[in-house]
């Protein structure tokens, strides 16, 4: 498996703490892990909202409740019905 290497720039203070870490490299990956792990949840953890046009049987979903409040149906173009939020 080929990984790209990417090389990081520390001002001196850095420089002196990471020389001391048994394993800065490591440590760096683990954080960049943690990040990624955050922000994944986070997307996970958002809310939807839904809308609902019974005569055409089509569903929206956003984040922005507001939207689905007030969605009107593509194909028909009538009101949707507000379903609140998606379980």
């Amino acid at each position: 498996m080929f990984m790209r290497q990417k090389m990081i720039t520390l001002d001196p203070t850095s420089w002196e703490y990471a020389a001391k870490m048994k394993n800065f490299s490591g440590w760096v990956r683990k954080k960049l892990a943690e990040e990624f792990l955050d922000h994944a949840k986070k997307e996970l953890s958002k809310v939807e909202w839904k809308a609902y046009c019974a005569e055409c049987d089509i569903t929206a979903t956003s984040p922005h409740k507001v939207l689905m409040e007030y969605k009107y149906c593509p194909q028909c173009h009538k009101a949707m019905k507000f379903m609140g939020q998606v379980e």
